[in-house]
């Protein structure tokens, strides 16, 4: 790459040495592209974030539809999600959203979560079902 360093030259800079003698004082200078910088890493997903109901006593995490448990462990899950490659993060509904990288646990761990999450809308009950005594 020819770089002019003459502003008064009426030619690109690609082309002053060619055409322009004058202006000319045959630098070439290469210029490596410039490096971008390393991402951040990524941070782990909060699971503590997540609003889902977990038997106290066992530590199983429990389906919020039925309330049956869902056959895994919420430390076991955790320790299991942190420990795998993944790209989780909890969307605005509070659900983890993304995929864990070749580990059926992982997602087994995540399906499990997900059915546990209640929200809002799941606890609330219809206006005309409670009576104020």
């Amino acid at each position: 790459m020819t770089h002019n360093f003459f502003p008064s030259s009426c030619t690109s800079a690609d082309t002053a040495c060619v055409i322009d003698p004058w202006c000319c004082i045959r630098l070439n200078i290469k210029i490596p592209p410039c490096l971008k910088p390393d991402p951040e890493p990524k941070q782990p997903v909060d699971l503590s974030k997540l609003a889902i109901t977990i038997n106290p006593v066992t530590g199983d995490i429990l389906d919020s539809a039925t309330g049956q448990s869902t056959g895994k462990n919420f430390k076991e899950c955790t320790e299991i999600i942190q420990n795998t490659k993944n790209d989780l993060e909890i969307n605005s509904k509070g659900k983890l959203v993304g995929s864990c990288e070749n580990s059926p646990s992982c997602d087994a761990c995540v399906e499990a979560i997900n059915s546990s999450v209640f929200s809002v809308h799941d606890m609330s009950v219809p206006e005309g079902a409670v009576d104020i005594i």
